[in-house]
């Protein structure tokens, strides 16, 4: 849909009643654009996401959509910014979710350069507590990026948002159609670059690739064109490798290297372990320890967790 089309929005009402007015366009991207809708009668404001038309016409798409929908409302958690409900309205699919006051993780980064090593650890970690409950719930992510991380202006916590992308693991879809491959070069993991079965680990390597970021200020796969840096990140070519053994020593750039290899198999298999190993490698960071034994990586349990198949 074009920007002009979707100004067309601007002052329409929706949801429950007619209640919601949107009052102004807040982004737009590969799925759909995000407004702020004002309740007319309470005055609270809430982001609504609409997903372009193409994804309206497919009747068994609809349904799972509605009802795996139900299940998002009883995610509550405080680095996640809630959904409050999904529907359907102007004839397109809608996702209503709060509204948080902040910046883009992405903002934040262009605007101050990489991050103190102890508040990057921060935002990692809070991402992955985010990220650990929708794994609780058997959701994947799968499009984890630093624009879909809002820090807050109150007190700079981080929130997880835009579920536009969100897989479940006991379903075939609920926002993709079989054969479509989604996602952010950059941030992809390679499995999902070649829209092969995927899994929570594909969350891990995203998750690694913006600490990267945080850490160096640079990306973790770069290139000329989406072409090279999708080649860049099959091939396992990590860029800041250098600047993060200076951070932390060999235990940092070992952790960072494994959030975001190649090999799905390699990785943490769940984000409890990822946390675990965060922390502690955080830890030592912050006393200036940077050398320690292999105990650390040496717990990772190589289970298979539940993949997904496009």
């Amino acid at each position: 849909m074009s920007a002009d089309a979707w100004s067309e929005f601007l002052g329409r009402r929706c949801g429950k009643d007619d209640r919601l007015e949107i009052r102004r366009k807040l982004g737009e991207g590969g799925v759909g654009a995000v407004f702020e809708a004002v309740d007319t009668v309470s005055g609270h404001s809430y982001a609504i996401k609409f997903l372009h038309d193409a994804w309206s016409g497919d009747e068994q798409f609809l349904h799972r959509f509605k009802n795996e929908g139900t299940r998002w409302k009883e995610i509550q958690h405080p680095n996640l910014v809630r959904v409050f409900g999904l529907g359907r309205q102007f004839g397109m699919l809608f996702i209503l979710s709060e509204m948080v006051v902040g910046r883009q993780l992405e903002e934040v980064l262009a605007t101050e350069g990489r991050l103190a090593p102890d508040e990057a650890f921060r935002i990692a970690r809070e991402i992955a507590d985010g990220l650990a409950e929708i794994h609780r719930h058997e959701i994947v992510h799968r499009d984890l990026k630093p624009q879909n991380v809002i820090i807050q202006d109150t007190d700079r916590k981080a929130r997880v948002l835009d579920y536009g992308m969100a897989k479940y693991v006991s379903s075939n879809s609920m926002l993709t159609k079989p054969g479509e491959t989604l996602g952010t070069p950059g941030y992809m993991a390679p499995e999902q670059i070649a829209a092969g079965p995927i899994d929570y680990r594909v969350d891990i390597f995203a998750l690694g690739t913006i600490l990267i970021e945080m850490l160096t200020g640079g990306n973790a796969f770069v290139g000329g064109s989406n072409k090279e840096i999708l080649r860049a990140t099959v091939q396992g070519q990590i860029q800041g490798l250098d600047k993060i053994t200076e951070i932390g020593g060999k235990p940092l750039a070992k952790f960072v290297s494994q959030l975001v290899d190649a090999q799905p198999k390699r990785r943490p298999s769940t984000m409890q372990e990822v946390i675990a190993l965060l922390d502690s490698v955080a830890a030592e960071v912050a006393t200036g320890r940077t050398t320690r034994s292999q105990g650390l990586f040496g717990f990772l349990r190589r289970r298979s967790p539940p993949t997904i198949r496009e």
